[in-house]
């Protein structure tokens, strides 16, 4: 599910509060908070393992998968260091095909939020002066990338990446 969202407060000239013009009119006018959310499941993904050099000099060129161990469950701690249970899936008998399914391991979900808050002050019917300030990634929620699902790979079941933290962009423009 994804969307976006823009909310402008009813303070000031021509709203429903504080209408009347005085100070609080002009102080809370011309305010905006907007932003973006998404939630997603996480994708899936096939394990793997890579040919060795006696396999890959028999003519085989193209990485196989495992054999899927039945009696442990794929689903792991979901943690950087171990996202799913390393130890459903073994690597094959020599010169024999592996049985792990097709999109066995569910990868990281999404969850993001990114917003702004902005201020804009006119002077006069053309002029007006924006001020605006963007969080990325507000909720600072980190957001796991790719993972490792080769069975002989050093980082065999790891979180190898993740999005860039919570960040602000700050932005004063002119109009004119």
């Amino acid at each position: 599910m994804s969307g976006n969202f823009i909310i402008e407060p009813p303070f000031g000239p021509n709203r429903a509060f504080l209408n009347k013009g005085g100070v609080m009119s002009h102080v809370l006018d011309g305010f905006s908070i907007s932003g973006t959310f998404a939630f997603a499941s996480g994708s899936f993904a096939t394990p793997s393992y890579s040919l060795t050099a006696q396999e890959i000099a028999s003519g085989a060129a193209s990485s196989l998968r495992p054999n899927r161990v039945f009696s442990q469950s794929v689903h792991g701690a979901q943690t950087h260091v171990e996202w799913f249970n390393t130890a459903a899936f073994s690597s094959p008998a020599d010169g024999t095909y592996g049985n792990a399914s097709r999109n066995s391991i569910e990868l990281p979900g999404t969850v993001s939020l990114s917003g702004s808050l902005s201020r804009t002050i006119s002077f006069g019917e053309t002029r007006s002066l924006e001020m605006r300030m963007t969080a990325s990634n507000a909720l600072n929620t980190v957001q796991y990338y790719g993972v490792s699902t080769q069975i002989n790979s050093p980082t065999y079941g790891q979180v190898t990446s993740a999005a860039g933290m919570r960040s602000f962009t700050y932005v004063l423009r002119y109009r004119f």
